[in-house]
């Protein structure tokens, strides 16, 4: 074994790191472990205490070691044969170790997306193996482990409750409508658990505003919602996939996509002006899907009327220039541009930035001077068309 500890260049992530092939094989091997693709492992890391270990034949090291080993080998450039499937590994390990330095402060969703690939026996244990990793004010203490409920069951349940203690439709980000079946009779609006790969959700948007979800059960397989339809879907492209996991990608690749991305909407600005918007879809969007804002939802959702009058929920978009809650409120008055303010602790939190005077207002401008401003929830504006969408 060859201590590597003295050399310097492992503080800077800018010099490859100073293996061979056998050794960066050997971590590969280390990381390709059966035991860290195991779903009960995850509560396992996130619950040990702070004198927690690993051991491997007779080799130990602690964990915050072993933590602080996975950030190191996660950013700095490496010059190995599989390096493609190394960075798989390594994001996927990244997500279990930082779950662990923020036990206390990860949320429910974000924890049943990254056990997305995790291996259980059980299906509904995708579910309880998370219940005490939650954050409290999320949980709400009413959910609890209950074998004798089958797997739909479960996730309806959860699903439920969460909305309803929220008061909030975020959970919908996690939904993917699936055309090829044979994952059980879930409602489309129950995020499938069992999926292999989850939807990756939408951040740093405020399409509903401080809205509150509306919501009524109908105790069997309808959820209605609150919502303004803002667009119709009447054309799709194909965007070109980029795989990471084909390999490792420079700086010069992603200076390549900004570029790429600011052609796009450079030059589909007239056109959206004039005809419409563009934006990200799921991949089974279709053309006369309905584009949606959702109280309680801070992306945009796509539904697709059914024959009996109800929705069924494709999936999250993006549609440019609309989500900032303008569907709801309007555009921001001139001068103030939405953005989000990381000052303080906590997570961001929305904001708006008069550009004249450069303050920062948490208070929507839109709603200065009215009735809803004082309790930071709205309700749906009387002068916007609203409907109770049933999915």
């Amino acid at each position: 074994m060859q201590c590597l500890g003295s050399n310097s260049s492992w503080a800077d992530d800018k010099v490859p790191m100073p293996l061979n092939e056998g050794q960066f094989q050997a971590i590969h091997d280390l990381f390709n472990f059966s035991w860290f693709k195991r779903l009960w492992v995850r509560q396992e890391i996130g619950l040990a205490n702070e004198e927690a270990i690993i051991m491997c034949g007779n080799d130990v090291i602690d964990w915050w070691r072993f933590g602080n080993a996975i950030f190191c080998i996660c950013w700095k450039p490496r010059n190995y044969s599989k390096a493609g499937e190394l960075t798989s590994r390594l994001l996927f390990l990244y997500d279990l170790v930082r779950d662990r330095f923020r036990l206390g402060g990860i949320g429910y969703a974000e924890l049943l997306r990254n056990q997305a690939k995790l291996k259980c026996a059980d299906p509904r244990d995708r579910v309880f193996a998370v219940l005490s990793m939650c954050r409290e004010d999320e949980m709400g203490g009413n959910i609890k482990v209950d074998y004798s409920k089958t797997v739909e069951q479960v996730y309806r349940d959860f699903t439920l409750k969460q909305i309803m203690h929220m008061h909030s439709l975020e959970i919908l980000s996690s939904c993917a409508l699936n055309s090829e079946g044979g994952l059980g009779q879930l409602p489309s609006w129950v995020p499938d658990w069992r999926r292999p790969v989850l939807p990756k959700r939408l951040h740093g948007h405020h399409a509903c505003g401080n809205s509150q979800a509306n919501v009524k059960y109908d105790g069997e397989r309808t959820l209605s919602v609150t919502g303004v339809k803002v667009a119709s879907v009447s054309q799709m492209e194909a965007i070109s996939q980029f795989r990471a996991s084909d390999g490792s990608f420079t700086n010069k690749t992603i200076v390549n996509c900004i570029e790429r991305c600011v052609r796009f909407w450079d030059n589909s600005k007239e056109r959206t002006a004039s005809q419409g918007y563009n934006g990200l879809a799921p991949i089974e969007t279709k053309v006369k899907d309905l584009i949606c804002v959702l109280l309680g939802c801070q992306t945009l959702m796509v539904l697709r009327p059914t024959e009996d009058g109800t929705f069924a929920l494709v999936g999250e978009c993006y549609c440019d220039g609309i989500m900032d809650g303008a569907p709801l409120l309007g555009a921001p008055p001139n001068g103030f541009e939405f953005a989000w303010n990381n000052e303080g602790s906590g997570e961001p939190v929305a904001a708006y930035i008069d550009r004249q005077s450069g303050m920062v207002h948490i208070e929507d401008p839109r709603l200065v001077g009215t009735a809803l401003l004082p309790s930071s929830h709205i309700e749906p504006p009387g002068n916007k068309e609203t409907n109770l969408v049933s999915i």
